[in-house]
């Protein structure tokens, strides 16, 4: 019947889509070209495998031409790839072999293909044309992915979007228009997404918070004064602004390439903040610290947070404008955990027993930063991602309940105590 075969065809087509999606190279794969269209400029990485690569150049026991960057290697990828505008004229490139990796056990090299700066001006069409490997190997091909297109707010959904063969090597990109607000609202989201995952970020300042609001809270017995509260709120809003102003401070290096430490050393240090912050919680630091730690521990989280925005490879004013939605989506997160969990945790450290809350949670933070320490600084996996993400999640969860709790019953304590209050000043009334 028609429709079961236009319902077979319909499959066999997602399946090709999602398989192009899932994975780049396949074993006819000559190159990959991975596309990112910036406002100002336009950005290749042609990536080789190494196997393609020496049967080209006729060097397959030669290993001078996989240094990076290979003049060798450069000056084969010019004369195999170019980019003009619809008027024809050909745009100016830059080519620089970087870097040997490896995909699913096979060694590639990857060579960096800009155009100069501004010469785009704005274009969001142009013509690709490339025969790299394919131009003598018919059993090859090329799959081009667009990684990128800012403007759009594309930043982190690859696309599979044409397939080149010794017979045809064009590929012709027609952008639809767009305007920086599209990625600057795709790097606000991703802002939001990168720090609602990094657990670690969170039960940092989750610590951090429950360290301040005990300070102020504990022993009040349910009659918090407003001294003490405005006090704690000014407290609490002080760290996590010396928090922010680090972290934007070190992410703006980080991805400038200011300055740089390996992701084994900065996911370590960042295991080591939340250690800290759950010693802080059991066993307080001097108050005369706490603003330096909070500054100190940003500046650490930020080079983390730099790890998440640099893998687009963004550059120019999409770099500015990606850099600063990127940061407001962390920072409305952190005003968000910030306004909920403050009230509920100033009135749930007014009971005495809530200290022996406050060192349970501080001794699970100090569990998990002990685990997230070890497994980052040893490459080692103790407990899987999901399970302690989960815990982690259940902690926090935990936390809301019994806080909300604690909410409930004061508000019905003040309630009695009103209550009580006016009685006497009836009955006062009706003595006299």
């Amino acid at each position: 019947m028609a429709w079961i075969r236009a319902l077979v065809r319909i499959i066999f087509i997602a399946i090709a889509f999602f398989s192009a999606g899932l994975s780049y190279a396949h074993s006819n794969t000559g190159a990959l070209i991975l596309v990112r269209v910036m406002p100002d400029t336009l950005e290749f990485d042609l990536e080789i495998p190494l196997s393609n690569l020496r049967h080209e150049l006729n060097k397959p026991l030669e290993k001078k031409f996989l240094d990076f960057p290979s003049p060798v290697v450069d000056a084969y990828v010019a004369k195999h790839f170019s980019v003009k505008l619809l008027n024809g004229k050909n745009l100016p490139l830059n080519f620089k072999s970087t870097e040997i990796f490896q995909r699913e056990g096979t060694d590639w090299q990857r060579v960096a293909i800009t155009t100069l700066p501004d010469a785009v001006s704005g274009e969001r069409e142009f013509i690709l044309d490339s025969d790299v490997i394919i131009h003598n190997r018919t059993d090859k091909h090329t799959q081009i992915f667009l990684m990128t297109d800012f403007v759009k707010g594309n930043l982190n959904h690859p696309s599979f979007v044409a397939e080149f063969s010794p017979e045809h090597h064009v590929w012709h990109f027609r952008g639809e228009a767009g305007s920086w607000l599209g990625g600057f609202w795709a790097s606000v989201t991703l802002g939001i997404g990168h720090i609602s995952e990094g657990l670690d970020h969170l039960l940092f300042l989750f610590i951090l918070l429950i360290t301040v609001c005990y300070r102020h809270a504990y022993g009040s017995n349910g009659k918090l004064n407003q001294i003490q509260l405005r006090l704690a709120i000014i407290n609490a809003v002080v760290l996590v602004s010396a928090f922010s102003f680090g972290h934007f401070i070190s992410l703006v290096i980080g991805v400038l390439e200011i300055f740089s430490l390996n992701e084994t050393v900065v996911e370590s240090a960042i295991a080591l903040t939340v250690l800290m912050s759950a010693i802080h919680a059991m066993k307080p630091f001097k108050r005369a610290h706490e603003l330096k730690l909070a500054l100190v521990f940003g500046i650490i989280h930020g080079l983390g947070f730099a790890s998440g925005l640099s893998e687009f490879h963004l550059s120019g004013k999409a770099l500015g404008f990606a850099v600063l939605g990127f940061n407001l989506g962390i920072e409305w997160v952190q005003v968000a955990l910030l306004i909920s969990a403050v009230p509920l945790f100033l009135v749930f450290f007014q009971f005495k027993y809530s200290m022996y809350c406050k060192n349970g949670l501080g001794l699970i933070a100090f569990i998990l930063g002990s685990i997230w320490f070890w497994e980052r600084s040893t490459h080692s996996l103790i407990i899987p991602e999901f399970a302690l993400g989960n815990a982690v999640w259940w902690v926090v969860g935990i936390c809301g309940l019994v806080s909300l709790v604690s909410v409930v019953t004061v508000m019905f304590k003040n309630k009695a105590f009103l209550d009580r209050t006016a009685r006497k000043k009836d009955q006062a009334t009706n003595i006299s």
